[in-house]
């Protein structure tokens, strides 16, 4: 059984006849959790770890705790190995998993498909603008999208695509100035 999947933006949740497919899916499949038609939306951010910091802040003030009881003309002979034996001191705490350097922040939403809540298709399209990029939603849509930038060879921006019902994918596109 797979997880319960909501749509982020209106709140419908996956139907018996999503799961019954994502059931048939091939394990080997690029996305296998991910229902037909759905949009899966993951943001990833990386942050400094408050417990790597506050070690690193110990393991500095010892170091100069130990350099000020050394004569200031010896400090730069002394110094390296000072911090290599508080290095080695702290090594198993640093080595800890809670300890790492940074911390790495995901969250994953799910957008439901376009044609089973009106004005859905509209509003991912706003998500997928601020990020300056475009809704296509159907494979080997680049004919099209020649013609298109034939039409409108002026204009330099990024274009937005209006989703249909098939499965989508997001794209980078910049138009070429003439």
């Amino acid at each position: 059984m797979f997880r319960r999947i909501v749509c982020s933006i209106s709140g419908v949740a996956l139907n018996e006849d999503d799961e019954t497919v994502l059931e048939e899916m091939s394990p080997t499949d690029e996305a296998p959790e991910l229902p037909v038609g759905w949009t899966r939306i993951t943001l990833e951010s990386r942050s400094l770890n408050p417990s790597y910091e506050a070690i690193q802040f110990v393991k500095a003030g010892l170091i100069q705790q130990i350099l000020s009881q050394v004569p200031p003309d010896q400090h730069d002979e002394h110094e390296d190995a000072v911090a290599i034996q508080i290095d080695a001191q702290y090594a198993a705490l640093e080595a800890c998993p809670e300890n790492v350097a940074t911390l790495l922040n995901k969250v994953e939403v799910y957008v439901a498909p376009p044609e089973r809540v009106p004005g859905l298709d509209k509003e991912l399209e706003k998500v997928f603008a601020v990020f300056g990029l475009e809704v296509s939603q159907r494979e080997g849509d680049e004919d099209d999208d020649e013609e298109e930038e034939e039409d409108s060879e002026s204009s330099d921006q990024t274009v937005l695509e209006a989703p249909s019902a098939a499965p989508g994918t997001a794209r980078r596109r910049r138009r070429k100035k003439a």
